[in-house]
């Protein structure tokens, strides 16, 4: 059985649900160099580029960014709000 983790919520900005056990997880945004920091359930953070790509779902070319093979589309990304304290 996998070692369970604790996600460190506190660099976290955003979010992209991808199943019952995972997440994209957003941690910053250089809008200078129109790239994201983004990780799956916060291991391993990375930088990667944005994206367009056609979506069949809305019909549009829309913005994202590609992740372990997948692309995750801004308009889709909830954002995260961390209470203080916590």
């Amino acid at each position: 059985m996998p070692e369970d983790r604790i996600i460190d919520l506190k660099t976290v900005i955003g979010m992209y649900p991808i199943g019952g056990r995972g997440a994209v997880l957003i941690h910053r945004i250089n809008y200078d160099r129109d790239r994201i920091q983004a990780s799956i359930n916060g291991i391993d953070p990375e930088w990667v580029e944005l994206k367009e790509q056609y979506m069949e779902t809305t019909g549009e070319l829309e913005t994202g960014f590609i992740l372990a093979g997948l692309f995750v589309p801004f308009y889709a990304i909830m954002r995260f709000h961390r209470q203080e304290g916590t």
